[in-house]
C-alpha cells in the first residue's frame, strides 16, 4: 500500500522514494483539494494508472475516473499533460 501522508504542510511525503518533489503536496493544498483527492492526484502525478491507484487505496476504478475529474476542474485543467505542467509551475 502507498503511504501517502495527507498534510500539505508537512516536510515529508509518502511518495518521496519514488522521486516525487514534496512541495506538489503544499500545490494540491492550495486548490482545495480533499485528503483522498489530494492521494489520488499524488500517485496520478506519478503517472500511476486509475487502475494502480484504485488498488492501492481500495476504492473503485470509477470512484478514481470520477475523482480525477473533480480534480482537473479544481485545478481548471482538462487532461494529464495540464495537469503536470500545471504542477510544475
Amino acid at each position: 500500500m502507498a503511504s501517502i501522508i495527507l498534510n500539505g504542510d508537512s516536510p515529508l511525503c509518502g511518495w518521496a522514494k519514488a522521486g516525487a518533489d514534496c512541495s506538489q503536496l503544499r500545490s494540491f493544498h492550495e486548490y482545495g483539494l480533499t485528503d483522498r483527492e489530494r492521494e489520488v492526484a499524488g500517485l496520478w502525478s506519478l503517472q500511476k494508472s486509475a487502475l494502480y491507484i484504485s488498488n492501492e487505496l481500495n476504492i473503485s476504478e470509477g470512484t478514481v475516473r470520477n475523482m480525477i475529474k473533480s480534480i482537473y476542474s479544481k485545478m481548471s485543467v482538462s487532461d494529464r499533460w495540464q495537469f503536470a505542467k500545471k504542477l510544475a509551475q
